[in-house]
């Protein structure tokens, strides 16, 4: 027996694959937003290669977690507070991630599939959202390894500090 496509068959598998893409895009909205908030975290504790460290790091991370500010100037900062092997690709990885970050904020509902009128575009929307946060993940990562070595080392600190007082 064949199966019979209806209008109703149609319509409600074109809002199953919107709500496919509505998760995709909140799934890479919060993707952005936690790696701002590792930023946030972080990088008070971070000290810029030119030296000179914030004079209250826990007040600046508060000050950072309360403000709007964004990948962008982040990045920059994160840019000036990292030593590594090859600072030109790291740059320009970290660049292409804001890009990324702001494509999807600013300009999505502009790209050519934004209408999703047609299973080729839910698959291209799809696949533009995946391929962003497959890009973005590392540097994810990257923050929460980070962070996690951070509070071991306090962790640590504290527990030499209360044996040095006993």
């Amino acid at each position: 027996m064949a199966a019979t496509i209806t209008s109703s068959s149609v319509d409600d598998e074109h809002s199953r694959t919107l709500r496919y893409v509505f998760f995709a895009v909140g799934r890479s909205v919060f993707l952005y937003q936690q790696i701002e908030l590792l930023l946030k975290t972080l990088l008070p504790y971070l000290k810029p290669t030119d030296g000179r460290a914030s004079e209250d790091p826990f007040a600046e991370m508060k000050r950072l977690l309360d403000s709007r500010e964004t990948m962008g100037p982040l990045v920059e900062r994160l840019k000036k507070s990292s030593e590594v092997d090859h600072p030109e690709g790291f740059a320009s990885y970290l660049e292409q991630v804001v890009k990324n970050r702001n494509d999807l904020i600013h300009s999505f509902a502009k790209l050519p599939f934004d209408d999703m009128s047609t299973t080729a575009y839910f698959r291209e929307a799809l696949a533009y959202l995946e391929a962003r946060c497959r890009y973005a993940m590392p540097l994810m990562q990257l923050l929460r390894e980070l962070l996690s070595s951070f509070v071991e080392l306090l962790a640590d600190s504290d527990v030499e500090y209360e044996e040095q007082r006993t």
